[in-house]
């Protein structure tokens, strides 16, 4: 059975690049579409980007995420800064706080308290605060250096297991002052009244670490492109290359565009997934452009659109058959795995999906664009290759030698076509 629908698939004879320009222009409106969604909406930055704090709380009892929710609502926390995970009835919740300075306020005034105490009230000029894995507080003063490590004693009478550690400005020092995660867990757990919870975890990202992180994130999109469209120029020829990067260029901005419409959090899982549809479609590119070279080889008379019809039939049982499969795999996470891997499965299943219509309609009708153009730019190289300063001495005696006769300009256009095709014999 399978047998004969392999067969019947392997024998049609689809004329793919008929409705290239149709589809070249339903995908060019989905791309502008998705980078509008990008900058007007705006991507639902998680934690990871934008700096805060991150718990992982595991109730005592029976506990619903409505419940949770709105007890934390006196706090300033929105509905789905709470997700539930690992299912009904795990009674797991992971609450994401934004505010990369929460539950900071009182211990801020209470440093700030102490290092008057000690060293004066004047002693302190500047202070600012941050939360990463501890509060984290820079402070500027006035008067003589002092020692970081008499910092670190002075302070540890009143806030025991705190740091200072000198910074890169004299007259400044840094001061860590850990368990601001067990602050915020008493300041949850007065919100929730009798409803005892553990916490099983805790993140933290600061604003600056968040941002390098986002600006990373993006460089590797972009240098992975960059090394694929390479690959490509190296592995085959220059004119098979752009296509392969439009194409790749179509999948993440679609992709992205779909996350940002339905508000998921992007985060670096959600750069993870964007890499791996980056790698899972330049294979199935890759493919294609192999079966077309083989063709090309075969049938050097044909042209370049049959070709490219014939490649996309002969490989298409392939490209559905690894498409559905990973399809499935992704439609198990996406049910089965929970809040976790939800958003990893929307993200790879809509990738696997526009890797797939992309590498029909976008990466190998492109070839015919490049294709067309190789002339216009070998003619071009061809021009600057006769200027006068740069004709070689065989070019102007015909390529014999210093005493025989000059070629005719007519002889002299039939060795440039020559050499051209010695260049590219498919031509």
């Amino acid at each position: 059975m399978i047998e004969r629908l392999k067969s019947w698939a392997d024998g049609l004879d689809i004329d793919f690049t008929r409705w290239r320009y149709l589809f070249g222009g339903i995908s060019t409106a989905m791309v502008v579409l998705s980078w509008l969604a990008f900058f007007v909406i705006g991507p639902n930055w998680g934690t990871d980007f934008t700096g805060g704090t991150e718990i992982h709380l595991k109730f005592d009892q029976e506990t619903h995420i409505a419940e949770v929710r709105t007890g934390l609502k006196g706090l300033g926390l929105t509905d789905d800064a709470v997700q539930g995970i690992n299912g009904d009835g795990s009674n797991e919740f992971v609450v994401r706080i934004a505010d990369p300075t929460f539950g900071m306020e009182g211990l801020t005034d209470q440093v700030r308290d102490e290092l008057s105490k000690l060293y004066g009230a004047d002693w302190i000029t500047t202070m600012s605060a941050s939360a990463e894995v501890s509060a984290r507080f820079v402070v500027g003063y006035s008067g003589e250096i002092k020692d970081h490590n008499q910092i670190t004693r002075d302070l540890q009478a009143t806030f025991p297991g705190s740091r200072a550690s000198p910074s890169k400005e004299e007259s400044q020092v840094v001061i860590e002052v850990p368990g601001l995660a067990d602050r915020i867990a008493k300041l949850m757990q007065a919100e929730l009244g009798d409803r005892t919870f553990k916490v099983l975890s805790t993140d933290s990202v600061g604003p600056k670490v968040g941002a390098d992180l986002r600006r990373q994130g993006f460089i590797s999109l972009a240098a992975t492109g960059l090394l694929i469209l390479v690959y490509v120029a190296f592995r085959f020829d220059v004119e098979y290359a752009p296509g392969a990067v439009v194409a790749l260029f179509h999948d993440v901005s679609v992709t992205m565009g779909i996350i940002v419409l339905l508000q998921m959090d992007f985060s670096l899982q959600t750069v993870g997934a964007l890499l791996t549809i980056l790698g899972y479609s330049i294979n199935d590119t890759i493919i294609i452009y192999d079966r077309i070279r083989e063709n090309k080889d075969r049938y050097r008379a044909s042209d370049m659109g049959m070709l490219i019809n014939k490649s996309v039939s002969e490989t298409l049982t392939r490209t559905l058959a690894t498409s559905f499969t990973v399809f499935i795999a992704l439609l198990a996470f996406l049910i089965w795995g929970g809040p976790v891997l939800r958003d990893f499965a929307i993200t790879m299943l809509c990738g696997v999906v526009f890797g797939t219509y992309s590498t029909i309609y976008i990466a190998s009708p492109i070839i015919m664009v490049t294709n067309d153009l190789k002339p216009m730019i070998q003619k071009l190289l061809v021009i600057r290759d006769l200027d006068a300063d740069e004709v070689p001495a065989s070019f102007a005696t015909g390529g014999i030698g210093p005493g025989d006769q000059p070629m005719t300009e007519s002889e002299k256009r039939r060795r440039v076509r020559a050499e051209a095709d010695k260049r590219d014999p498919l031509q």
